[in-house]
Order: C-alpha cells, then structure tokens, then sequence
C-alpha cells in the first residue's frame, strides 16, 4: 500500500494470487480502513490499482470497479495479468476519490 501526502495511512487490501496457466490472477477481495481526505465531507469512492514490475519497471497495470461511499469496500474481483509472474513484483494501491476531486 502506498500513502500519498494527501491521505493519511490508507489502510488494508485483502488480496491472492495464483499462477494459472502461465497467467497471474489477482483476486482483489476487499480493502479496510481507508482514510479520507482530512476535513472530507463525503465518504470516498476507493479503487485499487495493480501494477506488475520486472526489474522496477512496470510492464502491466490493471484496476478494480469504484466502490462508491465505503470506507471498507467489497470487490470480489479478480484481475487477469497475462504475463508470467517467475521474476515479477505486483504493487498494488488504493485511490480514494471525493466526487469528481482525486484524494490521492
């Protein structure tokens, strides 16, 4: 999880993973405890993007549906990376949206 400078600690992602057919899937479950602008005066809508890196350098990204008003939003859902993951890292963050304004 990555903090921007314009959310407090942003809090957790319940992921897994899985090597199916030469392909990583990343089943993204639900987040916890996200933390919203301070002074916010609406609940975020959050989504999670996921980066795959080789050699720090990030060679597929892919990202969840909004969940709009929820501070601990559901997902249930599974994004597809068809590269291999042997000598990969996957990032993942979470962006936290108020209305039409970027939090972070």
């Amino acid at each position: 999880m990555i903090a921007s400078d314009l959310v407090v600690e942003a809090g957790d992602v319940e992921i897994g993973l899985q090597e199916r057919n030469g392909q990583l899937e990343v089943d993204i479950i639900q987040a916890r405890g996200l933390t919203p602008k301070p002074g916010s005066k609406t609940l975020p809508a959050a989504y999670i993007k996921a980066y795959l890196l080789e050699n720090g350098v990030c060679i597929a990204k892919k990202k969840t549906k909004v969940a709009r008003k929820s501070l601990d939003p559901l997902y249930n859902q599974v994004l597809l990376f068809a590269e291999s993951p042997q000598g990969k890292v996957l990032q993942n963050t979470d962006s936290l949206w108020s209305q039409s304004s970027p939090l972070s």
